[in-house]
């Protein structure tokens, strides 16, 4: 993972990218160059789940299935209602991803309730760069043009999730994977895989090829469990084949 990120005095890494960034160089990782570090090769991608707001049930259930960080999706004002408390229950990092038209006053009132970043759409203000806190992800479309691709390395954002279209295929093809592996040399920064709902754990673990640093998988219901148990289970098979 490059991690190249550009940030504001005093402003502090998101624990979601410190995760990322260990995942990516502990003991038994990829390595570096040609030499790889002894040990047996541990998992390099993060799973983060992502909820609709209020749906407590699928939180705390994907916290039982061992995903490494959370999302919340918030639509307006009221969803942010009871967020500092169910933070507080999971005990690890939780995100918020907002809309367009969030403001300092909405960052202030997800970083007073503990998240650790942000997710905000391509057309957010660039006022949002002024924010010292909550840390910022920015989502871009699949179908960005390359010769944009390199300008987000400039952006004030912490990493960059590249969203999987609704009309795309339910797998990735090779195809896609040329596309993700350009976008992945021309951004230096973090970078997140939307994994549509159809795709499958084996497709998911696939993702470590595109230089994926974290799968986000929409998730709903406690009955989400045993697709989000499956994801893990394949990244971790996967790292005990390399």
């Amino acid at each position: 993972m490059s991690g190249l990120t550009i940030q504001s005095p005093g402003q502090k890494t998101s624990k979601l990218v410190e995760l990322m960034r260990n995942l990516a160089g502990t003991r038994g990782g990829t390595g570096v160059g040609f030499r790889r570090q002894s040990g047996p090769r541990k998992r390099v991608t993060a799973l983060v789940a992502s909820f609709a707001a209020g749906d407590t049930d699928g939180v705390m259930a994907a916290k039982g299935a061992g995903v490494d960080a959370l999302e919340i999706r918030i639509a307006g004002e009221k969803d942010m209602r009871g967020l500092a408390d169910l933070i507080a229950r999971v005990g690890m990092p939780v995100g918020v991803s907002m809309p367009a038209t969030a403001d300092a006053t909405a960052a202030a009132a997800a970083a007073d309730a503990g998240a650790d970043w942000v997710r905000l759409p391509l057309d957010a203000s660039i006022a949002t760069m002024e924010w010292e806190k909550p840390g910022r992800l920015l989502t871009v479309p699949f179908e960005l043009e390359l010769d944009l691709a390199h300008g987000l390395n400039g952006l004030n954002v912490e990493a960059i999730l590249i969203d999987q279209a609704v009309e795309m295929p339910e797998e990735f093809s090779y195809r896609d994977a040329l596309r993700l592996g350009a976008i992945r040399e021309l951004i230096k920064k973090p970078l997140l895989l939307h994994a549509g709902p159809g795709l499958p754990p084996s497709a998911a673990a696939a993702s470590e090829h595109l230089g994926a640093d974290a799968l986000v998988v929409y998730a709903a219901g406690a009955r989400s469990t045993e697709t989000l148990a499956a994801y893990i289970a394949a990244l971790e098979h996967r790292a005990t084949k390399a």
